[in-house]
């Protein structure tokens, strides 16, 4: 075709323009003769010119140039979007629609199947491939789906009679064996699964032949051994398969996994031509199993080898990445456990590239923050603290631009603080952190921030202040700066300066809305504006209670206690309980929750019961019913009397913010 859309290119070739509209002619002719109603072709006028493509494209079709497929096109398009988002009943809705106006039943039934298989409705899945194939018995798909029904129906001699046949009708050997294997090891039936690989094996001349699968078959037989032999042939022929062979391994039907087929997966990696990836699989089943020195005494002998250190880099990847998604215990551990001792040895592997070592330590710097944040540590604190200090001084000598270097830093100083009771060595740990020139402007905000914190905790008010002060000018670091006026505000409470408190804690939710802390802001500015005008509480009450912020903010939990419960004793014996009292109110609920997290359940459940007693039309009385919940449930295990605090809930106040989440709390106990 010309650039003008002529058939036949130029106007000096008319024989070849003729034979060409002979054959578009015949087309035309045979396309009419398939209509019900057959058209008379058009004769076409001696001088009439071929018509443009680009015209033709923009003419609108008319119903009767469509087919009875066509027609049914976009419909059907949309019904298979219905069907791959699973609105079953819309789609059968819209397929009885069609077979009103004629659609090809054909197309209807295929998609009928692909919706009772769908909704498990085996039996009419079955029904409809039987009913389809009368009219189209060559049909491998038919004959596949028919299977897959009858297995879920454990009809066995049929479905193998279904199987055969669609085997038979597949276009591609291996393809069909491969869909057959899958159909009957999904149904449970992995010992005929087995037997066909073998078949299949002999048939494709291939001994490798679907390895993987035969080797989760044979683990289901119970047959270890020769299912870790499988498993070796698998990672020979494709490496690649180790994060695919790992996860369907680590969910196989009975974890953990045999004794036998670890026992030989070790013999088998100890071997000295031993594929990197089945050392790496053996690791990763013994961590999986809780046990990170298993792991580590199959890694360590071979990490000097050059590719073989590569895997490992590969494998510890994902391990990292995944490790926030594993559920605390032991698993968790020893993942962190093993990476730990892996990824420094990484580092500083002399034979990798620049960009390798820097990756490995990247990854170093990212568990160390995930076991600091989820406490992964020794049961020695202070040796960890020396350990993890060493691991970031690895990543500072070899990659100090990893983004999670910094981060990782202050929260080992953070823990130095709270965990060892040694805020004056976390202050200078973040002291020569903030001396480091590459630290960047957010990682400096938030040293800071830190940095003032931990000389709270060393009782340094003086220096705290200017530290945070200072912090708080800063227009640069919008969030820490608020951060820091919200500390400042709690030390002007904890010291009794309780006007610029009330200020500060004002500005401070003002200013940042959307921070974390600033509901609390708001809470406590408005709790010391109102308790400045209570006539039965006041200047010395608020002293009374200020000594329990000062241990807040010095991260003494006990002495915060201990000060919280002398308020509340003195509070409830001098103020107007007939009159609301919010400071008392927000004692007693915080008091609660410091005796939870001490184990003193019985007193915390007492307190909050003096909440809703004592000041039942306070703000924080539905709050406190649903923490008395909670404890009963998670704590008691009384799924009946956390049921009754919901219900008295839900009565007593109606029109509680979160109603609708206690509603499900409620439905949710068992």
């Amino acid at each position: 075709m010309s650039r003008r859309g002529v058939p036949g290119g130029h106007r000096g070739r008319p024989l070849l323009r003729v034979a060409l509209g002979v054959l578009v002619a015949a087309v035309v002719a045979g396309a009419a003769a398939a209509q019900s109603l057959p058209e008379a072709p058009r004769r076409q006028q001696p001088d009439e010119r071929p018509l443009d493509p680009r015209r033709l494209e923009r003419r609108p079709l008319e119903p009767r140039q469509l087919g009875p497929v066509d027609r049914f096109q976009l419909p059907f398009e949309q019904i298979d979007q219905l069907i791959r988002l699973g609105y079953y009943s819309r789609a059968n809705t819209l397929l009885d629609d069609l077979v009103r106006v004629g659609a090809p039943e054909r197309e209807v039934l295929r998609r009928r199947i692909v919706i009772a298989r769908g909704i498990e409705d085996h039996t009419q899945a079955a029904e409809l491939c039987r009913q389809a194939l009368l009219g189209q018995p060559e049909d491998a798909w038919l004959w596949r789906e028919l299977a897959a029904a009858l297995l879920a129906l454990d009809d066995r001699a049929s479905a193998h009679d279904a199987l055969s046949r669609f085997l038979a009708l597949a276009d591609e050997p291996r393809g069909g064996l491969t869909v057959a294997v899958d159909l009957l090891r999904t149904s449970g039936d992995c010992r005929r699964a087995v037997a066909l690989v073998d078949s299949g094996r002999t048939v494709l001349g291939d001994p490798r032949f679907l390895s993987r699968v035969r080797a989760l078959c044979l683990l289901q037989l119970d047959e270890a051994r020769a299912a870790a032999r499988e498993i070796q042939v698998d990672l020979q022929t494709s490496p690649f398969n180790l994060q695919l062979l790992r996860r369907e391994l680590l969910m196989a039907g009975a974890p953990p996994l045999p004794p036998a087929l670890t026992a030989e997966l070790v013999a088998l990696a100890a071997e000295p031509n031993a594929q990197p990836e089945l050392t790496i699989l053996t690791a990763n089943i013994a961590l999986a199993q809780g046990q990170a020195q298993a792991a580590l005494g199959v890694i360590e002998p071979r990490l000097a080898q050059t590719h073989f250190a590569s895997s490992v880099l590969q494998n510890a990847s994902s391990l990292a990445r995944e490790l926030p998604l594993l559920a605390p215990g032991a698993e968790r551990a020893a993942a962190s456990e093993y990476l730990l001792a892996v990824l420094p040895a990484l580092a500083e592997h002399g034979s990798f590239a620049p960009s390798l070592r820097q990756r490995a330590c990247d990854h170093l710097a990212e568990v160390c923050l995930f076991a600091l944040e989820n406490d992964l540590l020794d049961q020695n604190p202070a040796a960890a603290v020396g350990r993890f200090g060493g691991l970031l001084d690895v990543v500072l000598r070899g990659y100090p631009e990893s983004a999670h270097l910094y981060s990782a830093q202050i929260q080992l100083a953070r823990f130095t603080r709270d965990r060892l009771r040694d805020p004056q060595a976390a202050a200078a740990r973040l002291e020569r952190l903030l001396l480091d020139l590459d630290l960047p402007l957010p990682g400096v905000a938030v040293a800071r921030l830190s940095l003032g914190e931990c000389y709270l905790a060393a009782r340094d008010t003086s220096r705290a202040r200017r530290v945070l002060t200072a912090l708080g000018r800063d227009p640069e670091v919008r969030e820490s700066a608020g951060h820091a006026h919200y500390l400042l505000a709690k030390l002007d409470l904890a010291q009794g300066h309780f006007g610029t408190a009330r200020d500060r804690f004002a500005a401070v939710a003002l200013d940042q809305p959307a921070a974390p802390y600033a509901n609390d802001a708001l809470r406590l500015g408005l709790l010391i504006a109102e308790e400045l005008q209570n006539p039965s509480g006041g200047l010395e009450l608020l002293a009374r209670y200020a000594p329990s912020v000062w241990w807040n903010l010095a991260a003494e939990p006990d002495s915060q206690r201990v000060a919280l419960t002398r308020y509340v004793n003195l509070a409830a014996r001098q103020v107007d309980q007939s009159a609301p009292q919010s400071l008392l109110e927000h004692a007693r609920f915080e008091l609660a929750d410091l005796l939870r997290q001490a184990g003193r359940l019985d007193e915390a459940l007492a307190q909050l019961d003096r909440v809703v007693l004592d000041l039942p039309h306070g703000r924080l009385a539905p709050r406190a019913l649903v923490a008395r919940a909670e404890i009963l449930a998670a704590e008691f295990g009384d799924a009946a009397a956390a049921g009754r605090e919901y219900e008295r809930l839900l009565v007593q106040y109606p029109e509680y913010l979160f109603a609708a989440e206690v509603r499900q709390k409620l439905r949710s106990l068992p």
